[in-house]
């Protein structure tokens, strides 16, 4: 096979095959250099061919000592030439896969070369017979008839031009995208070193509309996505999401996860709105207000994912919920009540009293007997006043009581104080965060 047809034919394989293992052999010109020689090293044993009148000493030297198609042509010359490429870069361009594609460009030429009537030796100088595809002798090709060498030629250019997509994009890209589901762009976020910029269509009933986004996430059947620093999880109840097609972005991103002890609210929700937080668990000292969704709620823990809005606040501790006992008020309304009825029995026992007394006394003043005797009789039908009982006791008793649940209110009065001045609203926990360079 000629030169351009190795050369043509070299960048067509090598691009397809290429882009099964992620390499993009039309992203940097060094690679299509690295496939323009390597398709034609293996005729560096010719000194017409046209790798071989560049380095014609060495194609002359290669040549008498084994003649065309023998030991560049084989198998071993193919793995020790890549060995040697592939420690020759691990030192001085690791991150290129320059050795991928020399043996790609290099595996072409030999593959296509077999695909002639004289085959190659890959085994040699083991096995010396040639290797040929197909076994047919009438269905391979002549080397040098223009006909076959003009049609393979163009087989490789339109080839080449109609497989741009697939060696640009990646085969396994390629392939997702046909496919257009959530599952597949799992398959291709799994494997992306980059940022996906994701296009697709929700259906909802028979409406259907387009939308986009930065894919941040996906299980296959929802996928997380990032616009304008929104999150938004697709699809939602009722929606079916179709024609998913991510492309790459070349976008680095990358998620980190930091821990934060005993901050202030205003530290945090300064952390809120500095960060895309896709995690965040919280724990405060006491409890606290958040808002999410137009929804106030309160908790002393918090754990929440993907966060688009957040509001957190502190609730004033109340002094009169927290010392002020309800029971003393009551023991305090018994006790009056108590003193109030000991008032009126004895309002009562002194003036009776005073009515038998004074009944003795006319008795000792009367000097008639006819009416010291009527008197007699008066205080004879009449008992002395019994003193009333008291609840002097009970009073007591109430006093204790009530001084009791005064000094359990100081107690808390002066824990909520040394609380309030030596203990504001904190939060401690974890959060984990998007960056997209």
């Amino acid at each position: 096979m000629t030169a351009p047809n190795h050369i043509v034919g070299g960048f067509t394989f090598t691009g397809v095959f290429g882009s099964i293992v992620g390499i993009n052999i039309l992203q940097d010109w060094k690679y299509l250099v690295v496939v323009f020689n390597a398709s034609q090293l293996p005729d560096i044993d010719h000194t017409k061919s046209l790798i071989g009148k560049f380095f014609y000493p060495i194609a002359k030297l290669i040549n008498r000592r084994y003649g065309h198609r023998t030991i560049t042509h084989s198998l071993i010359f193919l793995i020790l030439s890549t060995a040697l490429l592939s420690a020759f870069q691990a030192a001085y361009f690791s991150s290129l896969p320059i050795t991928q594609i020399f043996f790609l460009s290099m595996s072409s030429h030999l593959i296509f070369d077999m695909m002639t009537i004289q085959g190659v030796p890959l085994f040699y100088p083991f096995i010396k017979n040639p290797c040929v595809l197909p076994g047919n002798p009438n269905m391979r090709l002549r080397v040098s008839d223009i006909r076959s060498e003009t049609a393979v030629f163009s087989f490789f250019i339109v080839s080449a031009i109609f497989l741009q997509p697939l060696m640009k994009n990646g085969f396994w890209t390629s392939y997702n995208r046909m496919f257009g589901t959530v599952k597949h762009l799992k398959s291709e976020y799994n494997k992306s070193d980059d940022l996906l910029l994701v296009t697709f269509d929700i259906q909802e009933g028979s409406v259907i509309s387009k939308h986009n986004g930065y894919c941040v996430s996906t299980d296959g059947s929802k996928m997380m996505i990032l616009k304008d620093d929104v999150f938004s999880m697709f699809p939602k109840d009722n929606q079916k999401v179709t024609n998913v097609i991510p492309v790459h972005t070349e976008k680095e991103f990358f998620f980190e996860s930091k821990r934060f002890i005993n901050i202030s609210i205003d530290s945090l929700n300064t952390l809120i709105l500095r960060y895309l937080i896709t995690d965040l668990e919280l724990l405060a000292n006491r409890t606290f207000e958040y808002e999410i969704d137009g929804i106030w709620k309160s908790t002393k823990s918090l754990k929440l994912g993907y966060l688009n809005h957040l509001q957190v606040k502190e609730i004033p501790l109340k002094l009169e919920a927290v010392i002020n006992n309800p029971v003393i008020e009551r023991l305090k309304q018994r006790k009056l009540t108590l003193i109030e009825n000991d008032q009126i029995l004895l309002e009562s026992y002194n003036l009776e009293m005073t009515e038998y007394e004074e009944i003795l006394q006319l008795i000792e003043l009367a000097d008639q007997e006819v009416e010291k005797e009527i008197l007699f009789e008066k205080y004879r039908n009449i008992k002395e006043p019994e003193k009333p009982v008291l609840s002097d006791s009970k009073v007591t008793e109430l006093d204790i009581k009530i001084k009791e649940l005064e000094h359990e209110d100081n107690i808390r009065r002066q824990e909520y104080d040394r609380t309030k001045s030596n203990s504001q609203l904190q939060f401690s926990g974890y959060y984990e965060t998007l960056t997209i360079q």
